[in-house]
Order: structure tokens, then sequence, then C-alpha cells
């Protein structure tokens, strides 16, 4: 998905607004979520295809915190989104 400068200065008001309401991620959250974001998703939803008892996708950083917090049976590590 190639993005427009409109597009990217969008995004990245969205993840600065996002980041506000999570003071508490980590820099190596911030960098998972830059790229993400900065590819065309909204930090508000997550490329793990994980979803909330409500039935939502959960966001970002909780979608990211939920794999290492399950840390896989097999020994692999917490998957990365880096396409």
């Amino acid at each position: 998905m190639k993005l427009t400068g409109e597009d990217k200065a969008y995004l990245r008001q969205l993840m600065k607004d996002y980041l506000k309401k999570n003071p508490d991620a980590t820099p190596e959250e911030k960098a998972e979520l830059r790229s993400c974001v900065m590819s065309g998703h909204s930090p508000y939803d997550n490329p793990y295809s994980v979803w909330g008892e409500n039935g939502f996708p959960l966001d970002f950083i909780s979608a990211l915190r939920f794999w290492q917090d399950f840390e896989f049976q097999d020994g692999e590590e917490t998957p990365g989104f880096r396409k």
C-alpha cells in the first residue's frame, strides 16, 4: 500500500493521540507500533487478528502484550509486524 503525504500525516497524528492514551508504552512497543502504523494500519487495530471478549479487535499495544504474555509453547518468538 503506497501512502500519500496526507495519509502519513493522518497516521502520525493518530499514533500521537494513541500514545497519549497509552503513556506506559515501552520503547520497543513504540518501535513496533510505528512500523505497523507507517505501513498503513491504525493503532486502534492489530495485525495479529487478536480479538477481545467484546468481539472487536484489540488495539495494537494490547494485542502485542497479549502475544508477549502468551509466549508460544513451541518456543517461537512474539510475532513482529515487519511486512
